[in-house]
């Protein structure tokens, strides 16, 4: 049954696609990759060797570690296990690991150095979650809606 089948494909006049040498990869084209190419480790352990990524989006499943780099790091702390990839492409809705820096002024105990309450708490500013620099621009049209809201809840309390 196989028989005739492959008899009819070789006698059909649309051949094999053959790839051409020139299509495949060149991984070891650059001196200096062929240079430190080591045939033993894979493609990413070759490139990770050289400071090079393999992959510009984040990897998918596990990181493979070796012993040493794991004994070095429990012995610095720990801390560069969580370090983050700069050529990592991450998702926008990612929390930021540190906040902007704005500036407020504050009342301190002047004893103790304490902080006892903070003054400015963004009174003369609107919420920006956005941080649009459009914000600071935009017609006072809400404002006047918060001013109006107060009252009507004046009257709603009576």
């Amino acid at each position: 049954m196989g028989r005739t089948l492959q008899k009819k494909k070789n006698r059909s006049s649309i051949s094999k696609v053959k790839h051409k040498p020139k299509s495949q990869k060149r991984l070891l084209h650059h001196p200096i990759i062929a240079q430190n190419w080591d045939k033993n480790l894979t493609f990413a352990q070759n490139y990770s060797r050289l400071g090079l990524t393999a992959k510009l989006n984040k990897s998918t499943g596990g990181v493979e570690r070796k012993v040493s780099d794991v004994r070095r790091e429990e012995e610095e702390g720990g801390e560069s296990r969580g370090k983050v990839d700069p050529l990592n492409i991450t998702a926008a809705t990612k929390r930021k690991e540190r906040l902007d820096v704005s500036e407020v002024r504050i009342e301190r105990d002047p004893e103790t150095g304490a902080i006892l309450r903070v003054m400015d708490e963004g009174k003369g500013k609107r919420s920006n979650p956005l941080n649009d620099p459009l914000n600071e621009l935009d017609s006072s049209e809400e404002d006047e809606d918060e001013e109006g809201e107060e009252g009507d809840d004046d009257i709603l309390n009576l």
